[in-house]
């Protein structure tokens, strides 16, 4: 897969979408793919008071450490 851009601003809709899409065709892959990207957020993302955007996706977990 080819992505444009290496950066994540933390918008929904992606996830939102793959819920609908899981409930109305029942197709448990996007289920997965959206509990996949929630996981991601919680993990790289989540600070003490919320969520916070990544510069670069592509670099180790501990690259900005």
């Amino acid at each position: 897969m080819s992505v444009g851009t290496s950066w994540n601003i933390l918008r929904p809709e992606t996830v939102e979408s793959l819920m609908y899409l899981w409930r109305l065709t029942g197709n448990k892959t996007y289920q997965d793919w959206g509990w996949d990207i929630f996981q991601a957020f919680e993990k790289n993302s989540r600070i003490e008071s919320g969520y916070v955007g990544l510069r670069d996706v592509s670099f180790p977990d501990d690259f900005y450490r």
